[in-house]
């Protein structure tokens, strides 16, 4: 259920990414969030379908903390702003699915099953 977000945060990337290489954005930053949308579509294929993984969570929350780092770097060396603050916005989405993924195999662990 849950790699469908991954899917979306590297869409939303990619959309900024071809935006930034449109209008002569920062360089840099325009060129990170290329590869932070390649390494978030990478990690659809490492969550399974009906249980967490503590792997994806992680791959997600490391990408989170990279475009964190790129907002800050941003902030400081006054990158395009739109740029800084999209991404921002992916790292804050990026973490909150990794929240989700990780917790997700604890609480399928904590339904009971259905006998028929």
């Amino acid at each position: 259920m849950l790699r469908i977000f991954p899917a979306l945060i590297g869409a939303g990337l990619t959309a900024m990414w071809v935006i930034g290489l449109s209008e002569d954005a920062t360089v840099w930053l325009t060129w990170l969030v290329g590869i932070a949308a390649a390494l978030s579509f990478a990690t659809v294929g490492l969550i399974p379908e009906k249980h967490g993984s503590l792997w994806a969570a992680a791959c997600l929350g490391l990408l989170s903390g990279g475009l964190g780092v790129m907002w800050l770097v941003g902030l400081v060396t006054h990158a395009a702003p739109w740029l800084t603050w999209w991404s921002f916005i992916a790292a804050i989405l990026a973490f909150l699915v990794a929240a989700g993924v990780a917790t997700q195999g604890g609480l399928d662990g904590l339904r009971t099953r259905e006998t028929i």
